[in-house]
């Protein structure tokens, strides 16, 4: 079948069209910009013999139902267990002896990960919620709300309101990384950019901000694989 499925990313760092194989993401087209779909098809196209050459390379990734999840920001390991339910919705419902129950079709493996992903929402802000409240009083960084996500490339955001979000893997780093990041983003809330007028005011509240910097460039090492998978496979 030609052409094969694809995606479109648009990265606006990117100086040209790109093309990505990746068994996780399968065939992704990078581009700097919004372009009309014949452009794209044009453009696979001409990378017919490329991409075949690669595809074929790439195997078929298994995805792997969790039997744990080993929470270091809050210190807890939580044991999964699966039931097979009749149930239209896939629910996963944690206890209070930090075990998790995956209710649905076990047979719907990304279903039950995306389960998974929904209560470890819930939990982040449970956590992270009071911990943000903390360190904005601590430092005198008012911000005006937190939302939880799942991004795939972001650890958090904040907006010009001094709205923050935050990204529920955080629950699967350390400790002292997940404050950086709260911080980072509180900071925010002061000076909405990178400069070194930024890293100066977040350095004041984080003598080791460099050090946690670079650590945080190795973080996706603490974050599970069946994650990663099912967020490519929806």
């Amino acid at each position: 079948m030609w052409p094969p499925p694809f995606k479109v990313k648009i990265n606006k760092r990117c100086k040209y069209l790109q093309l990505k194989i990746t068994a996780h993401k399968g065939l992704e087209v990078v581009t700097p910009r919004e372009l009309p779909l014949p452009d794209i098809l044009a453009f696979i196209d001409k990378k017919r013999h490329w991409i075949n050459k690669h595809l074929a390379k790439v195997k078929p990734v298994e995805i792997l139902l969790p039997e744990s999840l080993a929470l270091r920001a809050i210190n807890e390991v939580w044991h999964v267990d699966y039931v097979a339910t009749q149930k239209k919705h896939t629910l996963a419902v944690g206890t209070d002896n930090q075990q998790l129950n995956v209710f649905g079709n076990l047979l719907e493996k990304t279903a039950c990960i995306k389960a998974i992903i929904e209560w470890l929402k819930l939990s982040a802000e449970r956590h992270f919620n009071p911990l943000l409240k903390q360190l904005s009083m601590q430092f005198n960084l008012p911000y005006q709300g937190l939302t939880i996500r799942s991004q795939k490339t972001r650890w958090g955001s904040c907006s010009h309101d001094k709205r923050i979000s935050l990204n529920c893997n955080l629950l699967f780093l350390p400790p002292t990384l997940v404050q950086h990041v709260l911080l980072h983003e509180l900071c925010h809330t002061k000076r909405l950019d990178h400069s070194p007028a930024f890293w100066k005011l977040l350095t004041g509240f984080d003598p080791r901000c460099e050090q946690h910097r670079q650590a945080l460039k190795h973080a996706n090492s603490y974050i599970p694989d069946w994650i990663t998978i099912a967020s490519f496979e929806s």
